[in-house]
């Protein structure tokens, strides 16, 4: 029979496994954000890949597939309407509007597959989220917002990591990706910067 002690001592280590394991769960995002430059691949597709085609449903009742956005920049940003990294890079982003407008970036926001239901109200939640951390009372046609399709989601953000984005060139490349644009938005500008130089090549 187990005495009091090492009953006490068995409780405990569960309860130091049970928290490990709860942090193994939420710390990929952060850890996945911090190596994103070197590893060169935070979502599905590696920089220099291909994007996938799907589509969004936007928040005005279009559907939009990703391949119609070739010919110019598209920063693809997959969020969590709600989530905490993504209520503070949404007014980041809106600060520097007119400097990644001015490298040619057209804003694609879209909200991750499962998070809002596929329906004329999850437009509206997210359009309801959108402005109001925005302050923008509605998106243009370099900020749109919208749903993202199963597959869209699935294929460039399998692991469902809020806050992720892309930054793709116009004929459908993936030039740089990484998360938070809040904490990254230095090196994104930077790369949006250096692909509005590229004038030749597969950019």
């Amino acid at each position: 029979m187990l005495s009091k002690r090492k009953i006490i001592a068995v409780v405990v280590l569960m309860l130091i496994v049970g928290f490990g394991v709860r942090l193994l769960r939420v710390a990929p995002t952060s850890a996945i954000a911090r190596s994103a430059i070197s590893r060169n691949a935070v979502g599905g597709i590696k920089n220099g890949g291909m994007t996938p085609n799907g589509t969004l449903d936007t928040v005005g009742g279009r559907i939009l597939s990703l391949r119609s956005f070739r010919g110019t920049t598209t920063m693809l940003w997959f969020m969590v309407a709600g989530c905490a990294s993504c209520v503070s890079s949404v007014p980041a982003v809106a600060g520097h509007m007119r400097t990644l407008q001015s490298h040619g970036v057209r804003v694609v926001s879209v909200d991750l597959y499962g998070d809002l239901p596929q329906t004329p109200q999850g437009r509206a939640e997210f359009f309801d989220f959108m402005s109001s951390v925005s302050k923008l009372n509605n998106p243009n046609s370099s900020w749109i917002w919208g749903l993202a399709s199963k597959s869209l989601s699935y294929r460039l953000d399998p692991k469902g990591i809020p806050d992720l984005y892309y930054l793709i060139g116009p004929h459908g490349h993936i030039r740089y990706q990484n998360t938070v644009p809040l904490s990254t938005m230095r090196q994104l500008l930077q790369s949006a910067k250096s692909l509005a130089k590229v004038s030749t090549g597969n950019a």
